[in-house]
């Protein structure tokens, strides 16, 4: 008897799981679909913040790519200008593009005015380069850049 009591205990609660899996598995297809949309609009919300992150740094970077080309332009201008300084100066200093005297036109006649340019270390060496031939001087770029526009350096002989 106490066999056949636990037999139908047993199936009783055989019965009572199986119900209990049938609600388990309607409530589970029930939230599947509102998980899946949760899954999906969180999925969604992320690639919408990754896709503006992306536009934002494509627009930083033409920024900077901007910035750098108007900077490099400048440079380049700034030694174009500095090279016609030196160019005007060696013409300065060398009294003419077929003369290569290290005085400047104005002191040829005048030895004192010579001495004194001397003294101050004031000569340049000033040579014909490159093809076409143009008139070239030896200048000190370790003593800097000068002048309003940074044009000018410093002539440097020997």
């Amino acid at each position: 008897m106490k066999a056949g009591l636990l037999m139908e205990a047993a199936e009783a609660h055989q019965q009572l799981a199986a119900a209990a899996l049938t609600r388990l598995d309607a409530v589970t297809r029930t939230l599947e679909p509102a998980v899946r949309d949760a899954v999906t609009k969180a999925a969604l919300e992320e690639f919408r913040h990754m896709h503006e992150e992306t536009k934002r740094t494509a627009q930083a970077l033409k920024r900077l790519r901007g910035g750098l080309t108007w900077n490099i332009g400048l440079l380049a201008c700034l030694m174009s200008a500095a090279s016609a300084g030196v160019l005007l100066a060696a013409v300065y200093f060398a009294g003419g593009l077929n003369s290569y005297s290290a005085a400047p036109a104005g002191l040829r006649g005048d030895p004192a005015a010579l001495a004194e340019v001397g003294r101050r270390g004031l000569l340049v060496e000033v040579a014909l380069c490159g093809e076409p031939r143009r008139v070239c001087v030896r200048v000190e770029p370790k003593a800097g850049v000068f002048g309003a526009r940074k044009d000018q350096m410093v002539a440097g002989g020997q």
